[in-house]
């Protein structure tokens, strides 16, 4: 009776036991299965081709690979992501790539223009860079000014600035009394001499009064010119100004 109850409590025992073992066995798979769920997958890099597990790469609409200290990114075409400060974090950038990590930032709303004068990159607004013509170096010690469209520089003050020079010109004129030929438009210039003026222009031959500025004639025959000449400063103008002398 006594042996039969030792081995009853033996049994007992083993049975306690092996439902302890069975029980952690089945939170060892539970565990390993969880664990095997939550296994980074594999990424390919589109870059290199090589395979990464995908907790050493970072994903925000693209994928950034940390190899032997080089970052590379690639850009999914369609699902663009913006990196922001967060991102940086995990790139590892040097100064020199956040450096133009910044100037690609500020891009958005602004934009680097650079001044002959002194030399220097400067960013502006990029609204109101689109909306002027004009341009003015932002430094106070220089202050150069220069026209967006021809980068010529602009006096201020001046004539009003033309890409072509036609205002400039036509300012000039202005200020030296120089003449335009009525036939062509070519500047003219009296040195000296009286005040008929032929056109030096090929082809144009047109003949005019620098006093008025008016067409006299356009011929190449001597007979018509002298008498178109001769009617005009005998009617309307001097053919030659003396100082002193009451003109008509």
């Amino acid at each position: 009776m006594h042996l039969n109850e030792e081995r009853f409590q033996s049994e007992a025992y083993a049975m306690a036991q092996q439902r302890k073992y069975d029980e952690e066995h089945a939170k060892l798979n539970q565990v390993f299965e969880d664990l095997k769920r939550r296994e980074p997958g594999v990424f390919k890099c589109g870059i290199c081709f090589d395979d990464f597990q995908e907790d050493v790469v970072a994903r925000v609409s693209h994928a950034i690979i940390h190899s032997a200290g080089d970052v590379s990114m690639v850009m999914s075409a369609t699902d663009p992501g913006v990196v922001d400060e967060v991102m940086l974090t995990q790139l590892g950038l040097s100064q020199e790539q956040y450096d133009i990590f910044v100037e690609m930032q500020l891009a958005a709303f602004s934009i680097i223009i650079h001044c002959r004068r002194c030399k220097e990159s400067i960013f502006v607004d990029k609204n109101e860079y689109q909306e002027t013509e004009i341009l003015v170096c932002p430094l106070q010690r220089c202050n150069y000014t220069w026209c967006k469209a021809c980068s010529q520089q602009i006096d201020i003050g001046g004539p009003q600035h033309s890409c072509d020079g036609s205002s400039e010109l036509k300012h000039l004129m202005g200020q030296r009394g120089w003449k335009h030929c009525p036939g062509c438009k070519t500047p003219a210039e009296k040195i000296e001499g009286c005040n008929h003026m032929t056109c030096s222009a090929p082809g144009c031959n047109t003949h005019f009064c620098y006093k008025c500025g008016g067409s006299i004639i356009q011929s190449v025959k001597r007979e018509e010119i002298s008498t178109a000449v001769s009617a005009h400063f005998r009617r309307l103008c001097e053919l030659f100004e003396y100082p002193g002398r009451l003109t008509r």
